[in-house]
């Protein structure tokens, strides 16, 4: 870049100057052309720098998703066990209940059957025994003689084997 010399005519001078704005246009087109590449340049690593930061953040962040599915899964899972031994446990529960109300309703009809069914042959025996004493006897003797007070006597001691409450009739002694 030359300066406009001193003393030459004013055309040169005026020549020398529009040659060196031209050779500063030129020198700073240059440098914008150079300015713009490496712009361009820099622009370029970075979107890729970025694009790399943005894809390992990514990449971080799903393989911390994927780690929480596993957990969540194996929540699941643990729960699902928990759940069906709840499960297990509410029917075990639930028969022991029925079974223990069972046993209650046996434990309950089984002194009434057996009182029953005792009652039933003791009334039974009591009733037969009363029949075969009537095939024995045939009739019935009258009052005030002695068959009468005999029978009257074996009736009492028949009494007293089968104690009080039994299904004969009472006789005074």
């Amino acid at each position: 870049m030359g300066y406009p010399a001193e003393g030459n005519s004013l055309e040169d001078k005026v020549t020398s100057t529009v040659h060196t704005i031209i050779e500063i246009a030129v020198e700073l087109g240059s440098s914008l052309a150079v300015l713009e590449k490496n712009t361009r340049e820099i622009f370029w690593w970075t979107s890729w720098a970025i694009a790399i930061v943005l894809g390992l953040f990514v990449l971080h962040l799903l393989v911390k998703v994927r780690a929480q599915l596993v957990k969540l899964n194996s929540y699941q899972e643990l729960f699902e066990r928990m759940w069906l031994e709840d499960k297990e446990n509410d029917e075990n529960i639930q028969n022991e209940r029925r079974e223990r109300e069972i046993q209650e309703a046996r434990r309950a009809t089984a002194p009434r059957e057996a009182m029953e069914a005792s009652a039933s042959a003791q009334a039974q025996s009591q009733f037969d025994y009363l029949n075969d004493m009537l095939d024995e006897i045939g009739s019935i003797p009258e009052q005030g003689t002695e068959e009468y007070e005999e029978l009257l006597e074996e009736l009492k001691e028949e009494c007293k084997q089968y104690g009080e409450g039994s299904l004969l009739p009472a006789v005074k002694m």
